[in-house]
């Protein structure tokens, strides 16, 4: 679905508030798309929103009583729908759900979603996202007191009585630490709804409610004794249904294979009546990536395609993504969109591995942060900034797990970004690892089961064995199975290889070599990046100085030109300029 906007009203809907919807929606799907809409209007709100069918992510129900558009996608319900059509569309399920059990429906829904509800009867209007948080939806408090919202950020340059204004704390998130945290957003007064949100708008005594319907202390701890044996079965078991939920009829369903695990997994769990899968891998020639992944997919039988990354290639397409990510995921890990135009044909929902390293290959634990209250302390220590820069709220205070902060915050502010890009490009993902039985049965164990990724990759070995037997992990550069100290042993050895190479100017050869599936450092000092970089930064008209130092930008630019790689920063001041350019000069934006 391309999203939802709409805006309460105190007039009863004018032709003006029509017209301030429309112009919002053309920002979100383009002038192109706007043939697809539909509208509604009454005398408390206007919305506007995709029309059911177009899209495999799309849903309306429009009663007497209620009205319900969803945006995203729904796997269980979680409860009995005794008394409801199961054949309809969700929306109209949701609607059927509420009317028995009002809001509490949603503390069990496992799906990634943002809903609006219109209750004329209650006059209420309620704004509800998934538990995590991941179905983007940003709210904004008019200056008439009543309530904005849109699916995407970029929707309130249209929206009435708005003036977008850079949040200078978003700023230098983004800047310093590559992400924006918790619910901030590039423009002031704009939030996104916290996850596991139940906002509220009583249109009669015209007040808003927020309340968090489903927290990560919800989670009880492990309560049996300890056979990983056992566990890691019901962690395969809960994996693989995740996996089968979220495969659907009639549905070409296929995915981005890298030489990690999780893709892999994925890859190995799809059920058999998804055959022939297609699976589409990018990076440079003779990246480990391409390699270890078209092994993974013979084993299955699975029709490969590959993507030759490189200098020429990764930059374009990315111009113009900053503008439907609303420039809130820098150029530089905007990873794979290049490959998505080839994808169309092959198949149309991407089974994304997203999330799986970080909550059951425990990716974030520190040997010395187990099982622990979140601090700042912590926190920025992992992420390499000052504590003084993170704000721990009392949400957290009642969680032991660092994990939390980091799936609050940089998975969802960040990881999934590059996920969420491929929806508007035509390709929708699905997420297996964040189905809500598997997290839930995840972080109830010691984290000393997932450190180091150790109940992760005994389940993988025991439930997919010829994928992770022998198939080396991208990472190590040796299979799973292979003891932990004699894979230190062999990744020391190839480092020091590695070294004597350079050290001796390829005397001594480098047969490992093969490694990363991208040169961002050296791409950007390539055509055709050396040169739209320096006009971007150089360009007199730029207007990013209004927010940073110009003499800043120029010697980190300068200084990666002499050797030293800047090319993350870079990256983060480039969107920068894109995103101001195209937000408020008009330009740069996507044909």
């Amino acid at each position: 679905m391309t999203g939802v906007v709409g805006f309460t009203v105190a007039n009863g809907g004018s032709e003006e508030d029509v017209r301030k919807l429309n112009a919002m929606w053309n920002l979100i799907a383009g002038e192109s798309k706007s043939d697809v809409v539909d509208l509604h209007r009454d005398e408390h709100i206007v919305c506007a929103f995709d029309r059911p069918n177009v899209s495999t992510e799309c849903a309306a129900y429009i009663g007497e009583d209620v009205a319900v558009w969803l945006d995203g996608d729904i796997f269980d319900f979680g409860t009995s729908l005794k008394g409801l059509d199961p054949e309809a569309n969700a929306a109209s399920v949701i609607a059927g759900l509420y009317r028995r059990d009002g809001l509490e429906v949603f503390k069990a829904i496992d799906g990634v979603f943002a809903v609006v509800i219109y209750d004329r009867a209650r006059k209420e209007l309620h704004l509800v996202n998934d538990r995590y948080g991941l179905r983007q939806l940003y709210i904004w408090r008019s200056t008439n007191g009543g309530v904005v919202w849109a699916s995407k950020l970029r929707a309130f340059l249209e929206a009435p009585g708005f003036t977008p204004r850079i949040d200078h704390s978003a700023l230098h998130d983004f800047i310093e630490i590559g992400y924006m945290t918790e619910d901030r957003s590039w423009f002031e007064g704009v939030t996104l709804l916290p996850s596991a949100s139940l906002l509220t708008w009583d249109i009669r005594g015209q007040g808003i409610t927020l309340q968090r319907y489903w927290w990560w202390d919800r989670i009880k701890p492990f309560s049996d004794r300890i056979n990983e044996s056992e566990i890691a079965e019901e962690l395969g078991n809960r994996f693989a249904e995740a996996v089968e939920r979220r495969v659907r009829p009639n549905e070409n369903a296929g995915l981005f294979l890298s030489g990690g695990l999780d893709s892999r997994a994925i890859l190995a769990a799809m059920p058999n009546d998804s055959d022939p899968v297609h699976v589409m891998t990018f990076g440079v020639d003779g990246c480990l990536d391409r390699i270890l992944a078209a092994r993974a997919a013979s084993v299955r039988g699975a029709v490969s395609h590959q993507f030759a990354l490189d200098d020429r290639n990764w930059l374009s397409p990315r111009v113009e993504a900053v503008w439907l990510s609303d420039g809130q995921h820098d150029l530089m890990h905007m990873h794979g969109i290049e490959a998505v135009p080839l994808i169309h044909g092959h198949f149309d929902v991407n089974m994304t591995g997203f999330g799986g390293d970080s909550t059951i290959g425990g990716s974030y634990l520190r040997g010395d942060a187990l099982d622990c209250q979140i601090t700042a302390e912590r926190a920025a220590k992992f992420m390499g900034c000052n504590p003084s820069r993170l704000e721990i709220g009392n949400q957290y205070s009642s969680l032991n797990k660092l994990d939390y902060y980091f799936l609050q915050n940089r998975v969802r502010r960040f990881l999934y970004g590059a996920v969420a890009l491929s929806t508007p490009l035509g390709l929708p993902s699905r997420m297996p690892f964040y189905d809500n039985r598997l997290i839930e049965f995840v972080y109830s164990l010691p984290d000393t089961l997932r450190y180091g990724s150790r109940i992760y990759r005994r389940m993988l070995l025991s439930r997919f064995p010829e994928y992770f037997g022998s198939i080396p992990w991208q990472k190590t550069g040796v299979p799973i199975g292979y003891p932990d100290k004699l894979t230190k042993l062999i990744h020391y050895g190839k480092r020091v290889r590695r070294k004597l190479s350079v050290l001796t100017g390829g005397l001594v050869a480098n047969p490992y070599h093969l490694h990363g599936f991208s040169d961002y450092d050296e791409w950007i000092r390539n055509e055709p990046a050396r040169s739209f970089f320096d006009k971007l930064f150089s360009n007199p008209e730029a207007l990013y100085p209004a927010y940073l130092p110009r003499e800043t930008v120029k010697s980190c630019w300068d200084n990666h030109l002499a050797g030293k790689n800047n090319s993350q920063k870079l990256c983060r001041y480039a969107t920068f300029e894109i995103w101001l350019q195209q937000a408020f000069e008009k330009k740069m934006r996507p044909v």
